[in-house]
């Protein structure tokens, strides 16, 4: 397997640890079976790639060997934020997918003990095709027992049909939300839309400026004043309300 070398990876601050392992401690409650999991969010910039970055990295500390595929091949944030593109830029998954290289040709290890990746790498004219065709099932297939975890970022459910295209092979997913960043109605679609695969929704997590957390936790982080805190704590009390709704 090649050795790639990441740019630019978002910090691990305690606090941020703390927030993730209790997002952790929550999946392994509710859903422990879980290990292909779909990260997505409601709307762009909502934080995803962020979270599934810093995620990744703090079930490799934790000992749990981790894969992460980037299924966005429209606007790939982990290439953009790893530094892979430009001359950077290495063969990814849309090369895989349209068969021009072999699987082994776009898993890389990383410097990050316990960790690989699978990147985006480049964007193409047709992501919804790629992403559907049967190599993508036989990835999942071939790399699942070799890891504890295998994450996929896929692209935000108010973008485009990427995200429900994936979901056929994971287990669950995890819905990413920026904390007063969309509206309870797009929230509640986007719940619904993951459910309506036959993806199991298994939590909610909410990012207030850096600061990770998940339903039902109070949010908080190094940049979250008193003001932003209340906002969250009520943000995710609701969501809590819609994940009982949803019997999920």
């Amino acid at each position: 397997m090649k050795e790639l070398a990441l740019n630019h990876l978002p910090e691990l601050t305690p606090r941020t640890v703390e927030s993730l392992n209790l997002l952790r401690l929550r999946l392994e409650q509710t859903a422990p079976d879980a290990k292909i999991i779909l990260l997505t969010s409601t709307t762009p910039q909502e934080g995803k790639t962020t979270l599934a970055l810093q995620f990744w990295q703090l079930l490799a500390g934790l000992g749990q060997r981790c894969l992460l595929v980037d299924g966005d091949l429209r606007h790939s944030g982990i290439c953009r934020q790893c530094g892979l593109t430009g001359e950077h830029k290495v063969p990814g998954l849309a090369h895989y997918l349209s068969g021009s290289v072999p699987l082994e040709e776009v898993l890389y290890h990383t410097e990050i003990r316990g960790t690989c990746l699978v990147p985006a790498s480049g964007t193409t004219s047709r992501p919804a095709l790629l992403l559907e065709h049967p190599r993508f099932a036989r990835m999942v297939e071939s790399c699942a027992p070799k890891f504890a975890y295998l994450l996929v970022d896929a692209p935000a459910l108010s973008e485009c049909s990427d995200a429900l295209s994936l979901a056929k092979v994971c287990d669950g997913a995890l819905l990413v939300v920026q904390s007063g960043g969309v509206t309870h109605q797009e929230l509640r679609q986007a719940a619904h839309l993951l459910q309506g695969c036959g993806l199991p929704l298994l939590g909610i997590s909410v990012i207030t400026n850096m600061a990770a957390g998940i339903t039902g936790e109070a949010v908080s982080g190094e940049e979250v004043n008193e003001t932003g805190a209340a906002v969250a704590e009520r943000f995710s009390r609701y969501l809590e309300k819609i994940l009982e709704e949803m019997d999920v």
